[in-house]
């Protein structure tokens, strides 16, 4: 068989771009002798009309992917047994591909990594309204494949009761990263800061981090929202480096790729006790869902972290390997085996 990455167009801030490098060589090292081909788009990395995707060029990209596998139909190129992964399963290429499979009587395996979607309704495109069509889209996308990997159990527990897909169809393989960047990073000369490490989007609460800023003016600690300080990942995990805590107040989260990547250079984790943060973290670093916005206990929790920080170095590093276990290397491990159907 031959498997086919369909990519995810890469932003340079996001971890869409790593997995062009990360997910074909960890391909290489689990399953050395799979011969796989990259289906790929055209894209700058940059993003003009969105917060996390480029709303107009990822339909580029899509598209030219489309295109692309329709031309490995037409070449002979696709056969009896081969797979497809698309590193987005929330991608209309899947019911071209299945259409394209299908008619030709080509039996091909289809699996999506997923995200999000509108069954969350604090996703974007639930926010604006998409819900109503973007259910049905979403089944039919789970009905053409044939696996859906996603990062944590409450994604999984979430699309299964919304969308209705049988939870033997949804694998728990976490996401694809590799952890070997981390040493490059000099997590020793920390700073008095707190981090915002998310985009700007409402169902982050962002509205919450400003107004623990502006309560704590006077303490003499920085405040940050990494999307105003960075324009890079390496600029945004020098940032993470020097660091000490990292906020988040989240009503939509089914992996939190930057929480996990702030405790992973060692920054004191502060998430509400909810979503996927409820499985993900110790409970050093969780608070009560009630206390989201009170601002006078969040100020206090922040001001015993910065400056208790050493209190917490130990668990962190505990809570770090337990996250690795999943969010890593071996993300890319259980999909081959899942794909290869090996026991």
């Amino acid at each position: 068989m031959k498997l086919f990455l369909v990519e995810l167009e890469p932003i340079e801030k996001r971890y869409t771009k790593q997995w062009h490098k990360w997910i074909p060589d960890l391909v290489k090292k689990y399953k050395p002798n799979l011969e796989f081909e990259i289906v790929s788009g055209k894209s700058d990395g940059e993003i003009k009309s969105g917060e996390f995707l480029d709303i107009n060029r990822t339909q580029i990209y899509k598209s030219e992917q489309i295109i692309e596998m329709a031309k490995l139909f037409e070449d002979g190129k696709v056969s009896d047994g081969d797979a497809f992964l698309f590193y987005d399963g929330w991608h209309y290429g899947i019911q071209a591909l299945r259409y394209m499979a299908q008619c030709q009587d080509i039996d091909v395996k289809i699996y999506g990594i997923w995200h999000a979607g509108t069954y969350d309704e604090w996703d974007l495109l639930a926010q604006k309204g998409l819900g109503y069509w973007g259910a049905n889209f979403e089944r039919s996308l789970f009905e053409a494949t044939d696996g859906v990997f996603v990062a944590t159990n409450f994604h999984k527990e979430l699309i299964s009761y919304e969308r209705q897909v049988p939870k033997d169809k949804i694998h728990i393989t976490g996401h694809p990263f590799t952890h070997s960047w981390i040493k490059n990073y000099d997590t020793s000369k920390k700073e008095n800061i707190i981090v915002f490490p998310h985009r700007k989007a409402p169902e982050k609460r962002l509205d919450v981090f400003l107004e623990i800023k502006k309560k704590m003016k006077d303490k003499g600690y920085k405040f940050i929202v990494t999307t105003d300080e960075t324009k890079t990942k390496q600029e945004y995990y020098e940032l993470l480096a020097k660091s000490k805590v990292s906020w988040s107040g989240g009503l939509q989260e089914t992996c939190g790729i930057s929480t996990f990547e702030s405790l992973w250079l060692d920054n004191i984790v502060m998430v509400p006790d909810r979503l996927s943060y409820s499985e993900m973290y110790f409970d050093s670093f969780k608070y009560e869902p009630n206390l989201d916005k009170n601002v006078d206990v969040q100020c206090q929790m922040i001001e015993y972290a910065i400056e208790n920080y050493d209190e917490y170095i130990e668990v962190m590093k505990e809570n770090s390997e337990e996250i690795k276990k999943i969010q890593g290397p071996t993300a890319v491990e259980r999909m081959l085996n899942h794909i290869l159907e090996v026991k």
